[in-house]
Formats: C-alpha cells, sequence, structure tokens
C-alpha cells in the first residue's frame, strides 16, 4: 500500500575526509529541482512492505521511501546505508528506510565517499493505516511531542475469524509496553497484537506505550460501534416495515380469496392453493424481546497471562426475529444476546451471540412436532481487565421439538444442538434449551414466555491452551 502526502525532506551532503561540509534544504512539493551537487528528489513517500508472515497473512511493516534522480556526469554505481535497504537503477537511487533520518553512502568512481543524510518532518504526530476498515478499533493519542513522529498501523484477520494489528515505528523509537499478547515481533522495531473481541461501544480496549526520544507516548485502541447496536436499528426498523407489510397483505388476501369465491369455476384444490398464498402473505415474522441474567463461567487453565478463572452474572438481553412457515414445511430464524457486567463490576465478564438459523418440519402429529436444524453461531467471551478474549464461530446440526398444553394458548419448546463443525478451535459443544410460552388473544395476539438455555464449550487456540466455556441464560420475553 503506498500512501503520498506532504512532508519536509531535508538532503545533508558530507564529503567524507573534508573539512567543510555542504548543506541543502529541499521542501517537496515546492522545489524538485533546487540546485544539488550530487542529483536530485524525484518522489518520497510512505509505503507499507511485508517482513513477515501469521499463517497465510503476510505483516507489513511501514518503510519510508525516497527516490533521486543522480547527475549522469558523477558516475555513481554503487551505495549503502545502515538504516534500510538502497538500490541504483538507470542513475536512479531509491532507499527504503526503516527511519525518519536515513543515512546513505555514495561510493565515487575515484574512490571517495559521500553521505546523504535523508531527513523526514511531520507536523506532531503522524498515523499511517494499511487495511485498517470501521471495523476495527480506532487509535487514539492524548500525548503531545515536541519532535515529530510517524507510526504505522497495519490491520488483517488472523486465521480468518480474530482481528490482528501489526504496530511498526521508526528504529529511533521503540515500542516499550501492551496491553495486548504479542504474537509476533519482540525485539523487533514491529510488534503483531492479538485484538480481544468486544461488545463495548467506543471505550477504550487496550493500549500501547512507545518510547521517543526523552518522551513517551500511549496510543489507545477503541472499539467500533457493536454489532448488536447496528443489529437492534435495523430490527426496529423491520418490525415497522412489517407492521406496514402485514396490514398491506391482510388487503390483499381480502381481495385474493374474494376473487376465489366469485369464481365458482375453481377447483378445490385452486381455492386450497390461494389460500395458501393468502396465508402466506398476511404473515411475514415475528420479532421477540427478552430480557434477563446469564450465568458466565470462564476457566483457563494456561495462557500468557496465566491460569484465570471467573464467574460472572450479567444483566442480558436478546432480541430474536423468526419467520412464518414458508413453502409449508421451512423456517428461518436469527438472534442475538448481549451480557454486560452491572455498573461497577470491574471483573466481570462480557459475552456477544448472533445466531442464524433454518429448520424444517419433519414430524407434526397435531400438539407434538419435530424440527431439524441448522444453525450457523458466533460467540465472543471477553475478561476487560485482563485482555483474555475467546471468539468462535462454528457451523452444526440441531433438533426442536415443541408441544401445545393447550392448543394456540400455552406451549413448551425445547433445543438440542452441537456446532462443532468449520471450527479448528472447537473440542466440543452442547447446547440446551427450553422454553415456556403463554399467548394472550384480544384485538392483536401476542406472548409471554420463560426461557433457559444453556451452552458449554471447550476451545483450543493455535497455541494449544484450552479454554472451558459456560453460559446459562435465564429470560424473560415477550413476542409480538
Amino acid at each position: 500500500m503506498k500512501i503520498s502526502h506532504f512532508t519536509l525532506l531535508s538532503l545533508i551532503i558530507l564529503n567524507v575526509g573534508a573539512q567543510a561540509s555542504t548543506s541543502l534544504l529541499l521542501q517537496i512539493g515546492k522545489d524538485k529541482t533546487a540546485p544539488f551537487s550530487v542529483g536530485k528528489v524525484e518522489r518520497e513517500s510512505e509505503e507499507f512492505q511485508q517482513i513477515s508472515t501469521d499463517g497465510d497473512s503476510p505483516v507489513r511493516a511501514l518503510v519510508f521511501k525516497t527516490v533521486i534522480k543522480l547527475n549522469e556526469e558523477a558516475g555513481i554505481k554503487t551505495a549503502t546505508s545502515p538504516n534500510g535497504k538502497v538500490k541504483i537503477e538507470k542513475n536512479t537511487l531509491t532507499v527504503e528506510a526503516e527511519t525518519q533520518n536515513a543515512e546513505v553512502i555514495l561510493n565515487n568512481p575515484n574512490g571517495k565517499k559521500d553521505s546523504i543524510l535523508i531527513k523526514r518532518s511531520y507536523s506532531g504526530t503522524k498515523v499511517f493505516l494499511d487495511g485498517c476498515d470501521k471495523s476495527f478499533p480506532e487509535l487514539r493519542t492524548d500525548s503531545k511531542l515536541s519532535e515529530n513522529f510517524a507510526l504505522g498501523v497495519q490491520c488483517y484477520i488472523r486465521g480468518g475469524r480474530n482481528k490482528a494489528v501489526t504496530i511498526s515505528v521508526p528504529t529511533s523509537a521503540r515500542i516499550l509496553s501492551s496491553s495486548f499478547f504479542d504474537i509476533l515481533g519482540k525485539g523487533e522495531r514491529w510488534r503483531v497484537y492479538e485484538l480481544p473481541s468486544t461488545t463495548q461501544n467506543q471505550q477504550a480496549i487496550g493500549n500501547v506505550l512507545i518510547e521517543v526520544g526523552k518522551s513517551e507516548l500511549n496510543f489507545s485502541f477503541i472499539s467500533p460501534k457493536s454489532e448488536e447496536e447496528g443489529l437492534q436499528k435495523a430490527v426496529q426498523g423491520l418490525q415497522v416495515e412489517n407492521t406496514a407489510l402485514k396490514v398491506e397483505n391482510k388487503e390483499l388476501k381480502t381481495k385474493v380469496m374474494s376473487l376465489a369465491q366469485k369464481n365458482q369455476k375453481l377447483t378445490k384444490a385452486e381455492r386450497n392453493y390461494l389460500e395458501r398464498i393468502a396465508d402466506l402473505l398476511s404473515s411475514v415474522f415475528d420479532v421477540s424481546f427478552g430480557l434477563g441474567v446469564n450465568s458466565l463461567n470462564l476457566d483457563v487453565q494456561e495462557s500468557d497471562y496465566g491460569p484465570l478463572q471467573k464467574t460472572s452474572a450479567p444483566i442480558s438481553a436478546q432480541m430474536k426475529v423468526e419467520s412464518q412457515a414458508f413453502f409449508e414445511t421451512y423456517f428461518l430464524d436469527i438472534s442475538s444476546t448481549s451480557s454486560l457486567p452491572i455498573a461497577g463490576d470491574e471483573d466481570g465478564l462480557e459475552y456477544f451471540s448472533l445466531d442464524a438459523g433454518g429448520s424444517y418440519l419433519l414430524y407434526d402429529k397435531g400438539s407434538f412436532k419435530v424440527y431439524p436444524k441448522l444453525l450457523m453461531s458466533y460467540r465472543s467471551f471477553m475478561h476487560p481487565k485482563s485482555a483474555l478474549a475467546v471468539q468462535v464461530g462454528q457451523l452444526g446440526p440441531g433438533v426442536r421439538v415443541t408441544y401445545d398444553l393447550t392448543k394456540n394458548i400455552n406451549k413448551i419448546n425445547f433445543q438440542l444442538g452441537t456446532q462443532p463443525l468449520g471450527s479448528s478451535s472447537v473440542k466440543s459443544h452442547f447446547l440446551t434449551a427450553l422454553e415456556y410460552v403463554h399467548t394472550f388473544s384480544g384485538n392483536k395476539s401476542w406472548d409471554l414466555g420463560l426461557k433457559l438455555e444453556m451452552n458449554s464449550f471447550s476451545v483450543e487456540n493455535v497455541k494449544g491452551q484450552s479454554r472451558n466455556l459456560n453460559s446459562t441464560l435465564f429470560l424473560v420475553q415477550v413476542s409480538l
């Protein structure tokens, strides 16, 4: 990735071994043709170049690139630099430095050497980004530096699941510490950190401390807007649209049935087909909301932070959208659950889940029904205080059973499932859910229910470190 901007570039020419020295200041963008005994600057930029790999993902760090057109009469063919890579091709000198102030040694044909000092200046602190979209945390700092400083941040998804960043600094600076676990780059001018998953909205999730000269610069990572907030707005919008659709579709159903009654020549099968279409049009999907508590348990026997055993019971909210039957026997549903610690509980656990599934009515005996189900689940556990996080996303089978205690008034729903497919980190998983629903009739019927849902996970990261996760969710829910 190439990023150009307006900077101040100083070229200081030193004749090695001579008493006198000549210096020249060039303003890039205003005067690229100023007199220069060796040549002139053609281009300068900041770029990210690959320096390592993390699985299938390339790891890139910030470099400072300068292109200088050398005078042909100078006859310079080779050059070296202690601060990065240099090459000369067709009288063009290209410098890819790891620092803002790079020294380049030019080898003259007469055996003498000229030293060029390339200085890159910025107004304050400059951050260059590579692959960082709005889903990644934002980098902020409240620290102020008297000297200029450039920082590179590369963002990528490691292993197809977790977010990671590569922080790269000039060799004149040094990464001191971070609240994140560093995966790669110890002892280098760059570090790779895996970011924790969090449902916090616009909150600091960690920091990196960098030494620049005699100053220490603290950078904080601010989490993006939560996925749950976007889902809530989407569900609310869909609910408004659904209400309007139901009104319009009821009118359409009346018109369809009116046409069927007027046309006495229709067969019974044709009339039944029109009735099924009218029923489908009049009912699009149902929306339910739940509120309760979630008993969470995170057991980590081994990690880079040491063992950790935490139990928490945060307040939880759930939203679910479920379609009515289409093609008579098929159903779709999507639900989101968020659990946040009670205010003041700084040592609590956070939990977020997003489930989407489809089911099929396989067995129907009136009050007793069985639905095989395919479910795609995402789960995120986090302990903000230690920044330890576990995210799992997987696909798997399940089954849902419903039984009407009193037809269309009292109903019990029971679900079993396991989602080990598509995830190398999930070693075992088991889901159990029990739900009681009571329907209130009137001008507009609505449901009130109690739900108990239990999830048990055993996962393992790329280092072979195991984590055991348990969630017991109890909700009071209303369905519209």
